[in-house]
């Protein structure tokens, strides 16, 4: 007789009744809500619920998965984790895109709204819809989605689908982009131009580089000089600068005769070029340098925050901003009080999220937006 048959199997715990919590220490680990009996030992720099069978893990400032009984089922190797919501798969993000966590492809690529994900097999590119069929196999070389449109590249050509699989643009281009606004930038024997949703080209491809529309205009270099373009082609503002940035906020960075200022829709200048760098408005504050030195100013050109940086990063949704002096980074917020001083290594708070990670001696510490340490690596 196979005894075996009358040994009950073991019993997991159901993963609703499971939280992640974090010790002493500011490690992660998991236990049971009701009891508190640790079930996974905390080891974990972060951690998120379980869905669907995994948790999201961090280990050494990149994210994986592991099961219900501890054991690593994804490598930590990707900048994000997001668990499975309304019938997606588990996604990771890196500077790549997001990995969605299947039997079949290696899979990355952003998610939409629309239903539909990229995924990637042997190195190829496709697409498949909400219930994993396929609308495009992996055969392509690039995939990307926008707007209802299906970006393909193989071979060193590109093209469009629908959301279908259809064709929409033949593939005859050399260089494309997703849509945005209803236009896609494409090139073709060197010049750039704008198609729209039906693949007609309604700017011609004149240009030597172009820059998405915000504000109903597009930054396009012609003849070596940098002007703005309208949704007809027309010039809007004349070719005159020698780079020029996308407008946000009504207003834009652009350079004359090596230096910096910012201008309106129409071309008229709103900040003087006095500048020897800027990143552009972010949050409602631009990061500009003078005489050596970063600082902030508001839309009116008043300096907010001093220019005594040697660089600095745009300010996040927390209103925060990294800054570096004396060789390291710190964290100021809006009216220059130090969030975190200057005696990190490497500050990383990017602009859409409100937690901060500062590195200090290869050690990760991580902040909310008010300086509070949430956790840290302590072995």
């Amino acid at each position: 007789m196979d005894c075996r048959r009358n040994t009950p199997e073991p019993t997991r715990p159901d993963e609703r009744d499971i939280e992640y919590f974090y010790d002493e220490n500011h490690w992660a680990g998991f236990r049971l809500r009701e009891t508190g009996e640790v079930i996974i030992e905390p080891q974990y720099e972060a951690a998120g619920d379980f869905r669907e069978g995994l948790a999201s893990v961090k280990i050494d400032g990149k994210w994986g998965y592991i099961d219900l009984t501890g054991r690593m089922t994804v490598a930590p190797r990707y900048d994000m984790a997001c668990p499975h919501w309304h019938g997606w798969p588990h996604t990771l993000q890196n500077d790549a895109g997001v990995m969605y966590i299947g039997p079949r492809y290696d899979a990355e690529g952003p998610h939409t709204p629309e239903g539909v994900a990229l995924v990637m097999s042997n190195e190829k590119w496709g697409v498949i819809d909400r219930e994993g069929r396929e609308i495009i196999p992996p055969v392509y070389d690039y995939a990307d989605y926008g707007e209802g449109r299906i970006l393909i590249e193989k071979e060193g050509k590109c093209g469009f689908t629908d959301r279908e699989g259809r064709e929409i643009v033949p593939m005859r281009y050399d260089r494309a982009s997703v849509y945005l606004g209803g236009l896609a930038m494409v090139r073709l024997d060197g010049k750039w131009g704008f198609i729209d949703l039906d693949g007609r080209e309604i700017i011609p491809l004149r240009y030597e580089s172009v820059d998405y529309f915000n504000n109903q205009l597009a930054p396009a270099r012609l003849n070596g000089t940098w002007g703005y373009i309208d949704g007809n082609g027309g010039t809007a503002i004349p070719f005159v600068y020698e780079k020029a940035l996308c407008f946000i906020d009504g207003t834009a960075g652009v350079q004359r005769n090596g230096k910096w200022g910012f201008i309106d829709g129409n071309g008229e200048t709103v900040l003087p070029f006095v500048y020897e760098s800027c990143y552009g408005f972010s949050n409602g504050l631009a990061a500009v340098k003078q005489d050596g030195k970063w600082g902030f100013i508001d839309p009116t050109g008043e300096t907010v925050i001093p220019f005594v940086y040697e660089d600095v990063k745009s300010f996040t949704a927390g209103n925060v901003a990294g800054v570096k002096r004396d060789g390291k980074w710190g964290v100021v917020d809006r009216s220059n009080r130090t969030v975190l001083p200057c005696m990190y290594d490497i500050i990383d708070a990017p602009p859409s999220l409100v937690e901060i990670t500062a590195i200090r001696e290869d050690k990760p510490y991580t902040f909310d937006s008010k300086g509070n340490l949430l956790r840290h690596r302590t072995k």
